[in-house]
């Protein structure tokens, strides 16, 4: 498999499983931009603003915890050889409550106490079940292998932000007393945490996969998401102490800009010069992941709300969309030639049917395309807590166009897929 050689493909689960996550993702962030467009600045104006609450979560929940549920049912088998129990059986049932959640919790969020109320029983039994997947197979796996223990401790962030996230939401459904104090809690290990130590994890084995790059530094590998673990436990546990609180948080800072910083400068050794849709992705991820933190400081200093939106801006739109879409342009291209490559291999017909290579399942054009909207979009978001009403619109618009493309050019690779493999099925 030459540079895939460390990598196991023999027990990944059906193409459907982490396939139906990664298509319906792209059009719950279009509703957050449509969103945006409807609400305008209001959704900009302060972070508990039922507007700003529900675009946020349509993003976070409806984008970036779907495709990142569907990831780690392919991940952990591919890069640990152990699959999540019950993925083909169970997958579809967690797809439909965290789809349905993510649309409940917003609009509970915005407001509608009923859509509060089921949306904390929906995503809290969707999202118990793929804990509880997550977690066995990590159990299987020990603390062998560098990325599956940054899945791993990913999903012990990912419970800690779900629990979380739960008690808001079951505040705003008017269960018990609406605990705001926890806010800051839910978001950074949701960001830190969940996203953080989940990209990290995946990004040791596909950024030198896929972007041709010499491998993450051993000390980044092993260390940095372990580091970054104990360091959101001890801000968790430092909150109220002022000086240990800025201490944690600027370690915190600190680990996150290390990982920005060894990223861009493998990208910078690239084998490859060419353009190419996910380096550019993610070198405007990690470029706004220090920014954000940058921002992060200043509004702390400043105590400026605007400051606070822009980090906000910076670290959901700038850092974690723009990591998850690029991974997206490579993930599916290659699951959907991966699972070709096996139907040749399981039925003798290689060197008799040839199969599309990775780059002809999305036209490079419209990805291109969709990298300026996304870009774009975000230039104006990041402006718009200055900029008013028409800056906050004109954001929208452009983030709804440049998710829905994302949807159209990943719904392109599984329709190739389709056809691709019923060419093979008609050959025999």
């Amino acid at each position: 498999m030459g540079r895939f050689g460390n990598l196991s493909f023999e027990r990944i689960p059906p193409l459907g499983v982490p396939l139906r996550f990664f298509l319906t993702a792209p059009w719950l962030g279009a509703a957050a931009g449509v969103a945006l467009v409807l609400w305008g600045g209001a959704a900009l104006t302060m972070r508990w603003a039922p507007e700003t609450l529900a675009v946020v979560h349509l993003v976070t929940l409806g984008f970036l915890l779907t495709v990142m549920a569907g990831a780690v049912y392919q991940v952990m088998p591919v890069l640990t050889g152990v699959p999540l129990p019950g993925a083909a059986a169970l997958g579809p049932w967690v797809h439909a409550g965290v789809l349905a959640g993510a649309l409940l919790a917003p609009a509970g969020l915005a407001g509608v106490r009923w859509a509060a109320a089921a949306g904390t029983a929906v995503l809290g039994a969707a999202l118990a079940v793929f804990l509880a997947q997550g977690f066995a197979a990590a159990a299987r796996v020990g603390w062998r292998h560098e990325s599956g223990r940054s899945v791993a401790m990913a999903l012990v962030a990912l419970a800690v932000t779900a629990g979380l996230g739960l008690h808001l939401l079951a505040g705003h459904a008017g269960w018990g007393v609406l605990a705001r104090q926890l806010t800051d809690l839910h978001w950074v290990w949701a960001l830190a945490g969940w996203l953080g130590l989940l990209v990290m994890g995946v990004g040791f084995q596909v950024v030198p996969m896929f972007q041709v790059t010499p491998p993450y530094p051993k000390p980044v590998t092993c260390c940095l998401p372990a580091a970054l673990l104990g360091l959101l436990a001890l801000w968790s546990g430092t909150r109220g102490v002022p000086a240990a609180e800025v201490a944690a948080a600027a370690l915190i800072g600190l680990a996150a800009a290390t990982f920005a910083a060894a990223t861009l400068v493998l990208q910078q050794r690239r084998k490859r010069k060419v353009w190419d849709v996910t380096v550019a992705f993610w070198r405007l991820g990690m470029g706004a992941l220090l920014a954000g933190l940058v921002a992060v400081a200043a509004a702390r200093a400043a105590g400026d709300a605007r400051l606070a939106l822009l980090a906000g801006i910076l670290l959901l739109a700038g850092w974690g969309v723009s990591l998850v879409s690029g991974m997206l342009y490579k993930i599916v291209p290659f699951l959907a030639w991966l699972h070709l490559q096996n139907v040749l291999v399981a039925r003798s017909l290689l060197g008799r049917h040839r199969i599309p290579n990775m780059k002809q399942f999305v036209d490079d054009g419209r990805a291109r395309l969709q990298f300026r909207l996304h870009a774009a979009a975000l230039a104006l978001l990041a402006a718009a807590p200055w900029a008013g009403d028409a800056a906050a619109r004109l954001a929208g618009l452009l983030l709804a166009l440049s998710f829905a493309l994302l949807g159209v050019n990943l719904a392109a690779a599984a329709r190739r897929y389709r056809h691709e493999r019923a060419r093979l099925d008609a050959a025999g």
